[in-house]
């Protein structure tokens, strides 16, 4: 396979040269890879990424989850792209926008290597057309405020290696940067349900957690929250975007009914080990 390098990324710098050898043979890589410039460098500066790059060809960056890797890749030569053996569970998410044949072609050799589809998820968009005044009701009160109660509940019922959950070290850069919505019993104070979105650009929210007690369910306390969500958020033009797992038939009819459709773009996670 040529020239290969690994070990500990050690600077940013040094990742970002990597990252222009590979673009002087291919000016737009193929690349799985979402993480934020200032997420890359908390990384490195907690030794957390291992690195394989095969000269002209690709890097492959492994990063430490809570108890797996993450990988991500840049890839300028699809032909001769592999994943060397990393020790423990890996998982990599490939994002498909309709059929791609390059990214067909990444997810064959992911299964040649060992890994296996784990879950699909498919985007759903809404636009707003129009702002519909929010009725209070009498037996659920919703709030925009953040409760210690939720972050318990993400890790109880949303899943590590699909739904991105922050890890533990990171949940004050998680809270500050997430939108709260939360639903309470007005008789017993009771928290029943939370809609968690983000904020990645102009008017435009991301949905990334709905959950609503199991007790609860039945209430159309999921109605409340996003008609809350809508009414205080949005101006006319808005969009909303969900990431809905492809067996989630209850969420997929839910977002059905608010007026969601669906996107072409989806995400595949394999998971190794």
């Amino acid at each position: 396979m040529g020239d290969i390098r690994s070990g500990e990324l050690e600077s940013i710098e040094y990742f970002y040269e990597l990252v222009a050898q590979l673009k002087k043979i291919k000016r737009k890589l193929l690349t799985n890879c979402y993480l934020s410039q200032d997420k890359l460098m908390e990384s490195i500066q907690r030794q957390e990424i291992v690195f394989e790059y095969s000269h002209n060809k690709y890097l492959n960056i492994f990063v430490d989850d809570d108890g797996f890797k993450r990988l991500y890749y840049y890839i300028a030569d699809i032909d001769n792209y592999i994943v060397e053996d990393q020790e423990g569970k890996i998982v990599c998410d490939i994002f498909q926008n309709g059929m791609n044949e390059e990214s067909e072609r990444v997810i064959n050799t992911l299964i040649k290597c060992g890994f296996n589809q784990y879950a699909c998820f498919n985007k759903w968009v809404k636009q707003i057309k129009s702002i519909e005044p929010y009725e209070e009701r009498a037996d659920v009160c919703i709030r925009n405020t953040f409760d210690e109660e939720v972050i318990g509940w993400l890790y109880e019922n949303f899943d590590r290696y699909t739904d991105c959950l922050p890890r533990k070290t990171e949940v004050d850069d998680f809270i500050k940067n997430m939108q709260f919505t939360c639903a309470y019993d007005t008789t017993t104070g009771k928290l029943v349900g939370s809609l968690i979105c983000s904020k990645k650009r102009k008017a435009c929210l991301t949905e990334e957690y709905l959950f609503v007690d199991m007790s609860e369910r039945g209430r159309g306390i999921s109605n409340s929250l996003y008609e809350y969500c809508y009414h205080r958020y949005s101006n006319i033009g808005y969009k909303y975007n969900a990431w809905i797992r492809s067996d989630n038939v209850p969420c997929i009819v839910l977002h059905e009914r608010l007026d969601y459709s669906l996107d072409e773009m989806k995400k595949i996670t394999f998971l190794k080990g």
